[in-house]
C-alpha cells in the first residue's frame, strides 16, 4: 500500500502540482454540503441533528484522558497526549515533518511489564510486541458537521474497547488468525486492532463508515508497512463492491454498539460477511442495554452467541479501576467479550 499523497487535478503549465491531503479530501464533501452552493442547493443540518452531533462530540471529548501535567510551571504549548485507559500502552509524539494542526504522528509502545506469561511454556521468553506508529487526528480540526450522519467517534481517540481488542489479539488471540482472513468493523482512525491482527493473519480488511477515519487508517497502515492490510469505507447495511469482501474467517470489532439505531445494520453486516465456519470477536460495554439488544438481534438470525471472559491482564486492570474509582467508576469501561459463530451443520 502506498502512502504517497495523491494529486487529483492536473496543474496548469505555469503552476506546480498541489498535494491533496486525503483526510481533508474526505472531510470536504461533508462540510461542503452545509456551507457551499446556492441557497436552493444547500443541505443544512437540522437543529435536532446538529444538537445530537454536538452531544456526541461532547461525550467523546469528555472521555479523553491526557497525561498533561497540571503544573503552574508547565509551558503553555506542552504536549497533550492521550493516555491508555487500562495502561496497556503509552504514546510518544514523533518529531515528524508531517505533524500539523490536523494530526500528529506518535509511537504506540505496549506495556512490556503487563505481558501475560506463557502458561503452556513457562520457561519460554515473553512475547515482544512491535511498536505501532499511529497518526492521532486533532479534535480541534473536526467541525461538528463531520459528526452528523454515520458515527464518526472513531476519529476522536483510541477507545478503551479498541485498546483491549488490540491487546488481546497481540498477546495471544491472534495465533488463531494464522492463514486466515480477518475483517475489522469500525477500525477508527488508527486501525490499531487490524495492524495487530496483520502480524498473524493471511490478510486483513480494516473498514469504517467514516471516510476521514479510513483515510487516516490507510496512512497508519502504510507507515507500519503492513502490506497484507487493505482499507475500505463501509457503512453497515450497505452493499460494497470490494473483491473478496464476502466471507471472513474472523470478524473483529470494538465498541460498535455506540448507538442503538445502528445495531440491526451492524448485526446484518456480521452475518453477511462471516464465513460458514467463522467467528466474530466483539468487545463492548453494556452501554445502556445496547449489548443485550445486540445479542437478541444475533439470536434472531439463528447465530450462536457465547460470552467470554476478558483476558486476565485486562480483567485485573478493570478490577483495579473499579476499586480506585468507587462510585465514580465509568460503566462504559466495564467491557464484555462476545463471540459469534454459525451453527454447526448436522
Amino acid at each position: 500500500m502506498s502512502d504517497e499523497i495523491q494529486v487529483i487535478e492536473k496543474p496548469e503549465a505555469s503552476s506546480p502540482a498541489v498535494p491533496v491531503d486525503p483526510i481533508a479530501k474526505a472531510m470536504k464533501p461533508i462540510v461542503d454540503q452545509n456551507v457551499q452552493g446556492p441557497p436552493a442547493a444547500k443541505k443544512l443540518m437540522s437543529p435536532a441533528t446538529k444538537e445530537k452531533a454536538k452531544r456526541r462530540w461532547i461525550f467523546a471529548s469528555n472521555k479523553i484522558n491526557t497525561n498533561k501535567k497540571a503544573r503552574s510551571d508547565e509551558p503553555e504549548n506542552a504536549d497533550n497526549i492521550p493516555e491508555a485507559t487500562y495502561g496497556l500502552y503509552s504514546l510518544t509524539q514523533l518529531d515528524d515533518p508531517e505533524n500539523d494542526d490536523k494530526g500528529t504522528w506518535m509511537t504506540l509502545k505496549w506495556n512490556a511489564g503487563m505481558m501475560p506469561k506463557n502458561t503452556e511454556q513457562p520457561d519460554a521468553p515473553p512475547r515482544v510486541l512491535p511498536d505501532v506508529i499511529v497518526r492521532m487526528l486533532s479534535s480541534n480540526n473536526l467541525p461538528v458537521e463531520v459528526l452528523q450522519g454515520f458515527n464518526n467517534t472513531g476519529n476522536v481517540r483510541i477507545w478503551p474497547s479498541e485498546e483491549c481488542l488490540a491487546w488481546i489479539i497481540a498477546t495471544g488471540y491472534g495465533d488463531r488468525f494464522k492463514g486466515k482472513k480477518v475483517l475489522e468493523l469500525g477500525c477508527g482512525m488508527t486501525a490499531l486492532a487490524s495492524i495487530c491482527a496483520s502480524y498473524f493473519a493471511e490478510s486483513v480488511v480494516a473498514s469504517d463508515g467514516s471516510e476521514i477515519a479510513v483515510a487516516n487508517a490507510a496512512k497508519c497502515i502504510a507507515r507500519n508497512n503492513r502490506q497484507n492490510v487493505t482499507t475500505v469505507c463501509h457503512k453497515w447495511g450497505e452493499a460494497v463492491a470490494i473483491k473478496d469482501l464476502y466471507a471472513f474467517d474472523y470478524i473483529i470489532a470494538g465498541d460498535c454498539l455506540f448507538e442503538q439505531e445502528n445495531i440491526e445494520a451492524f448485526v446484518k453486516t456480521v452475518e453477511q460477511y462471516l464465513a460458514s465456519n467463522g467467528n466474530a470477536f466483539i468487545v463492548s460495554p453494556e452501554r445502556g442495554g445496547s449489548l443485550l439488544k445486540f445479542i437478541e438481534k444475533v439470536k434472531d438470525l439463528k447465530l450462536i452467541v457465547e460470552k467470554r471472559d476478558l483476558c486476565p491482564v485486562v480483567a485485573e486492570r478493570l478490577a483495579k479501576l473499579k476499586t480506585d474509582k468507587g462510585e465514580a467508576f465509568d460503566a462504559t469501561l466495564d467491557l464484555k467479550v462476545v463471540v459469534i459463530r454459525r451453527p454447526t451443520a448436522p
